[in-house]
């Protein structure tokens, strides 16, 4: 490899770390901000990849059962995401997932983020800035992976590893739903959780909307996908480390 090369492979590293310098100085959701300090302790950084952009906050909320220790997710928003119905709209900005530190064998609880995504990808909400929130069982949580259904009127029949807990979404409309636990894996026997930053999954969330009284396509698909695994982070300490031995080599000369 040309000395040139690796001084490019690490200023291009060290850029894109500089880039993701948020991690470490975040703006969290605002319903995570309302809580700090009340119900729920300030986020603090325990795990991060910045080359990727996702990092993991532990969270702790306060309730009459005690403590319950969370897990908040980092992640930035990267191409395909958008909203796509008869035109395409593309996101920018981040996406949180809130998750549990350990899966217990009942329903366990995934709230995902998206007010700090732009345009809006629910301007409808009933309740500004609340979360998307989903139920998984163990075995599902355990998978990293679960998709679930709901018909629309009139039966309201949900289906699928997936219930929908607090859906935003039109009162006779259909869904099809996908969670993916990006970077998260658990223990299938005891539940415990590991952070998996060489997971190379992209997507996080899909949702697909069958609205039977559009006027347009009746379909909406909305996409929310993270950013992928980059170069190893071994090459680019390689192409730093290198990088500022060449230069301090020819300073010498």
């Amino acid at each position: 490899m040309r000395f040139t090369t690796i001084i490019a492979t690490g200023l291009l590293c060290l850029s894109t770390q500089l880039a993701h310098a948020d991690l470490f100085n975040p703006v969290f959701p605002e319903s995570i901000q309302d809580c700090i300090g009340s119900s729920c302790s300030e986020p603090a950084l325990w795990a991060a990849r910045p080359d990727t952009g996702i990092g993991m906050y532990r969270l702790d909320r306060f309730g009459p059962s005690g403590v319950e220790s969370n897990w908040l997710i980092h992640y930035n928003i990267v191409e395909p995401s958008g909203h796509d119905d008869t035109t395409f709209t593309p996101y920018t900005g981040n996406i949180w997932m809130e998750v549990p530190q350990v899966l217990s064998q009942g329903q366990n609880l995934f709230s995902v983020y998206t007010d700090k995504i732009t345009p809006d990808p629910n301007p409808y909400s009933v309740v500004p800035h609340e979360p998307y929130i989903f139920g998984m069982d163990f075995n599902a949580a355990a998978t990293g992976s679960a998709s679930g259904s709901q018909s629309g009127e009139p039966d309201y029949i949900q289906s699928g590893e997936l219930e929908f807990l607090n859906w935003f979404g039109c009162v006779e409309c259909g869904y099809d739903v996908t969670l993916n636990l990006v970077a998260m894996s658990y223990n299938s026997q005891t539940g415990e959780s590991n952070f998996d930053f060489d997971d190379q999954r992209g997507l996080l969330l899909e949702y697909a909307e069958y609205n039977p009284y559009d006027d347009d396509s009746g379909f909406d698909i909305q996409q929310f996908y993270v950013q992928p695994v980059p170069e190893p982070a071994s090459l680019c300490l390689l192409g730093s480390g290198l990088g500022l031995l060449l230069a301090r080599r020819r300073k010498m000369k």
